[in-house]
């Protein structure tokens, strides 16, 4: 078990609650009558934020020295307060939200408003001033209480271990997870390297830490490495940089060391040209740092490849007659090429299905013979693609990179033959089961229907940081709640001599269920259609929040279907510069009883993050009682970033292609992997290995689910 000092860090202890909902177990202590005390206290506290100690926490903490109980359970109990937003003080405009605004003449709330954005103006805050009144007693139902387990120090190696192995680039909260791990134990750390990644990415990451905590362990990954490309991976996450090469990178001067292994790896390189040509302008800025010049004698190929991109010299790309194929109408020559590059392939398949429709048989062949070596997650898009082609008017793209971002288009593919459709499916499901057929026996296997909800999180590297996080364009199931209650939290940007005014504003967008009719609840609007805002705050010098209720049944009642929560920087900072920003969503039984802000009814909360103005995070699905996990930022170009308003035509089609959107999911992944390990049952009683929210596999422990089955 996990012996924690004095000097344990707290992001440990955020790192254990937010991933594996555990804490840290404590070494025994001399017996002590105050400890039951203390360690009902901590069950106390967590319990009143919907956590609450499992029994072994609870005999183990009850035996330990009350000087670790407090210092760990104080720990404990602040993390679990900020994973709901209860860390920070929530107060609306109107008091007795949301029936003082429903009460509220016109005239009243625009002179509140009115005196609000004047004090702007004149640099004072004013809001209005009422008398609280006496809230009913609460009478939400304990939405959801997360128990809290014991970890032992295998289990915390065994989470790195499964970080490092996901098969997907890893979020920016993930990698920051791994330092943590690393500073734990640097030798535990280093034993939980996979003896190999099917992800390059999170390759280069796990190589740069065991470089910088100087573990022998890094050389057996350096020699793992292959491509230019990878050498351009590793180089950013010494400097701190995005590994995925989406965003630019500043890259660090390197040691002497660094810089000949950099250099050797360049000269080792499978055809390194075709990889530096395709990123040109960050190869150049890589050899300013390198200097591959100075070592032209012993690093003559790397020397010759720099001087390639620098001069702009001729050099025939792969990629160049894979084009020229293409464009001379040849499908069966440039899938013979790309056969070489099956991940390529599996990504151009429908392109060149469609190319030649006398030729689509040939294509599909030369791919099955490949397909073996395609990459899982490559394999479960492409399946995902093919299942679903035409079924939909929009369709959704996700450009790479550490910013959740959307690209919407009609789906007007040109058509293929149905059978061609059919035996491309057939052909990905059979390499799905191929792979897995290696892997370890499972039994018999109970899948839950609702796992057709839950998308594969086949990216986690764009994810916000949040309570639960599911795959984007999951279906996660609502509680039965009559309200749904929006809140955000954000805090003005300061320094020791000045403030930056900050505005936050919360909307919710109403469709209904063809797109055609709409609505908004806004700072302009603030009630309406089933729907109640608290008041548009314009400035958050300690912090301000802002809410809106949903009521389901009333919403419903005036034709809508879905709701949208949105959230825009009217003031156009960026959410990553904001000292604090986040939001969630209760679930509330009545709109008057309880605090406005209670932490136990917290359904989901989530960090605000990334370069972008506008976030998209979840869209509710009012008739199947789901709430679609979006997770979208934008810029200010939908077309315009002040108001909800001036965004919804395009707005719209973002909803309605993530409404219509069919990744892959994890009944998809874990049938395919019943198939190849073990056998289907329908009756839950009889399998030996389940597949649900509460079985030996959630769709929501996105680790495991990725190291281990993706």
């Amino acid at each position: 078990m996990i012996h924690t000092p004095d000097s344990a860090p707290a992001t440990l202890t955020g790192l254990l609650l937010r991933r594996s909902s555990a804490a840290v177990a404590l070494k025994p202590g001399t017996p002590d009558e105050r400890v039951p005390a203390l360690v009902a206290t901590v069950a106390h506290n967590l319990e009143r934020v919907g956590f609450a100690l499992s029994r072994p926490v609870i005999d183990n903490w009850s035996a330990a020295d009350p000087a670790d109980v407090i210092r760990v359970g104080t720990q404990l109990s602040a993390v679990a307060r900020e994973l709901v937003g209860d860390h920070v003080a929530h107060t609306a405009m109107y008091p007795n939200f949301p029936a003082q605004v429903m009460a509220a003449s016109d005239a009243e709330l625009y002179l509140n408003a009115f005196l609000h954005y004047y004090g702007d103006l004149i640099g004072a805050r004013i809001m209005p001033v009422y008398q609280a009144a006496p809230r009913r007693h609460r009478r939400d139902p304990q939405i959801l209480m997360r128990p809290v387990g014991l970890a032992a120090d295998d289990e915390i190696t065994a989470l790195a271990s499964s970080l490092m192995a996901a098969n997907g680039g890893l979020s920016p909260t993930d990698r920051d997870d791994l330092r943590v791990l690393a500073r734990w134990n640097a030798q535990r750390f280093a034993s939980a390297v996979p003896e190999s990644f099917v992800n390059r990415e999170n390759r280069a990451t796990v190589t740069a830490l065991l470089l910088d905590t100087g573990r022998p362990e890094a050389d057996r990954l350096l020699q793992e490495m292959s491509t230019a490309t990878d050498v351009l991976r590793l180089a950013a996450g010494l400097s701190g940089g995005d590994v995925s090469l989406a965003e630019q990178t500043k890259f660090v001067s390197f040691s002497r060391k660094i810089r000949r292994d950099l250099l050797a790896l360049l000269e080792s390189a499978n055809d390194p040209l075709d990889d530096m040509l395709r990123r040109t302008e960050e190869f150049k800025r890589l050899g300013e740092r390198l200097h591959p010049g100075e070592h032209r004698i012993r690093f003559p190929n790397a020397a010759r490849a720099f001087d390639v991109i620098r001069q702009g010299l001729d050099h025939e790309t792969f990629n160049s007659r894979i084009e020229t194929l293409i464009l001379s109408g040849d499908s069966v020559a440039a899938t013979r090429l790309l056969s070489t590059r099956p991940g390529i392939l599996a990504r151009r398949l429908d392109e060149l299905v469609r190319l030649r429709a006398e030729h689509a048989a040939l294509v599909i062949t030369e791919f099955e013979s490949v397909a073996s070596d395609v990459a899982t997650r490559v394999l479960l898009q492409a399946r995902a693609h093919f299942a679903s082609r035409g079924t939909g008017r929009l369709r959704a793209f996700f450009p790479k990179g550490n910013i959740s971002r959307v690209r919407t288009v009609p789906d007007q593919l040109p058509s293929i033959s149905e059978e061609s459709r059919a035996r491309i499916v057939a052909v990905l499901d059979a390499a799905l089961v191929k792979r897995f057929v290696a892997l370890p026996p499972l039994g018999k296997v109970y899948i839950d229907p609702a796992m057709a909800l839950y998308a594969v999180p086949l990216s986690a590297r764009s994810a916000s940081r949040s309570l639960r996080t599911a795959g984007r364009g999951s279906h996660l199931p609502l509680p039965d709640a009559e309200v749904l209650r929006f809140f955000i939290w954000w805090q003005d940007q300061s320094t020791d001599n000045e403030r930056a005014r900050v505005d936050l504003d919360l909307s919710a967008v109403l469709y209904d269920e063809t797109f055609a009719k709409t609505a908004q609840i806004a700072y302009y609007n603030l009630r309406g259609s089933g729907c109640t805002h608290s008041g548009d705050i314009t400035s958050a010098p300690q912090g301000a929040s802002e809410f809106i209720d949903i009521e389901r049944a009333k919403l419903q009642r005036n034709g809508y279907r879905y709701v949208v929560m949105v959230v825009t920087s009217y003031t156009e900072q960026p959410f990553n510069e904001l000292p604090g920003c986040f939001a969630g969503v209760m679930g509330r039984g009545e709109p008057q009883s309880g605090e406005i802000y209670d932490p136990a009814t917290v359904l989901d909360r989530w960090d605000l993050s990334g370069d972008k103005r506008i976030a998209v995070p979840l869209i509710i699905d009012l008739q199947s009682n789901e709430l679609i996990w979006t997770d979208l930022t934008f810029s200010n170009h939908l077309q315009s970033v002040n108001a909800v308003a001036n965004n919804n035509s395009s707005l719209a089609s973002v909803v309605e292609a993530m409404v219509e959107f069919q990744p892959p999911t994890v009944q998809d992944l874990l049938v395919a992997h019943a198939q190849a390990r073990g056998k289907l049952v329908t009756n839950r009683v009889d399998a030996d290995f389940v597949v649900a929210l509460d079985g030996d596999l959630s769709p929501l422990d996105l680790d495991r689910l990725m190291a281990e089955f993706v």
